[in-house]
């Protein structure tokens, strides 16, 4: 029936639900593929003139960081290994794919998930990322994940996590890194979804100056306009780091501050077979008082699920 053209999209947005449910216990596989257009692929600041001890020096950035748009590959699976135990496999992947390889950008997070009832949930896995095809970094972590309140209407998660990340290429940046999250969702109606997520954060690094503490709050609302029917979605990210030591190139501690946010439009009735499209609109700024950290870009993007 979900691949019926003639399906009301209401029918199919009930079985898609369903069927979602049905997925997190015997397992599934999902993909998508983006149209994706980057205005700062390397989060490169404007500014091109710095003092380094003392000295005024000149900043050219690289000849590849100019607005790029390629394509995001995405992959996403889940697999009971043992069902009677609630104990499953996970992986989730992607790979964003420019023009030449400077600015390719790969994601990958495996592990291995014991469920405790409906409720709570442990994890144990690895995540790693290149950049430019070269291995940028490796997470090994163990979380825990809790749902405090789940009903149809509104839910309220919170979750810890705690591992170790090592850079092969820039050590001095290893550390280990622990969070905390508490995220929620309430529908006022049918038609409006209000979101909020908040997460503190904490990382101790090899070299003192890298050290920091964070903080995130993204707060976010959906509205159904019923008669189009679009979906209408948007998120407004503020986060702030404080760092723990000096910087070792400009001298004093660093502090930044980033806002983002995140526009997505998605026509209900825009599918072709069991795929969706959405259109994604997102603007972040991060504002350092160091300005060689500082930096804003625009991404857009035409995603396929």
């Amino acid at each position: 029936m979900l691949a019926e053209p003639d399906t009301p999209w209401r029918v199919r947005e009930n079985i898609e639900a369903f069927t979602r449910q049905i997925d997190n216990i015997v397992g599934f596989r999902r993909f998508s593929i983006s149209v994706v257009h980057d205005s700062n692929p390397r989060n490169i600041t404007s500014q091109r003139e710095f003092t380094i001890g003392g000295f005024r020096l000149t900043f050219e950035p690289p000849a590849d960081n100019k607005p790029v748009t390629g394509l995001r590959y995405f992959a996403q699976a889940l697999q009971p290994i043992y069902p009677a135990a609630q104990l499953s496999g996970y992986v989730t992947a992607s790979y964003l794919d420019y023009p030449g390889v400077a600015v390719d950008r790969a994601n990958i997070d495996a592990g291995l998930s014991k469920g405790f009832g409906p409720r709570a949930v442990l994890k144990g896995g690895i995540e790693g990322g290149s950049f430019s095809n070269r291995w940028l970094y490796a997470f090994p972590y163990a979380s825990a994940e809790y749902a405090f309140v789940q009903t149809p209407r509104q839910q309220l998660a919170g979750g810890v996590k705690l591992g170790y990340v090592r850079f092969p290429d820039y050590s001095y940046l290893n550390a280990t890194y622990g969070s905390v999250a508490l995220s929620g969702l309430r529908a006022l109606s049918d038609a409006t979804l209000l979101s909020a997520r908040l997460t503190l954060e904490h990382a101790d690094a090899y070299e003192h100056a890298y050290s920091y503490n964070g903080i995130a709050f993204a707060p976010g609302a959906s509205y159904l306009l019923s008669v189009a029917p679009i979906l209408l979605s948007g998120t407004v990210g503020l986060g702030r780091r404080d760092y723990s030591g000096a910087d070792p190139f400009f001298g004093i501690v660093r502090v930044d501050r980033k806002s983002a946010v995140e526009l997505r439009v998605q026509h209900k009735e825009w599918r072709w077979r069991n795929a969706k499209a959405a259109l994604v609109f997102s603007v972040e700024d991060n504002r350092s008082n160091i300005d060689f950290y500082s930096y804003r870009k625009v991404n857009a993007s035409i995603a396929v699920e």
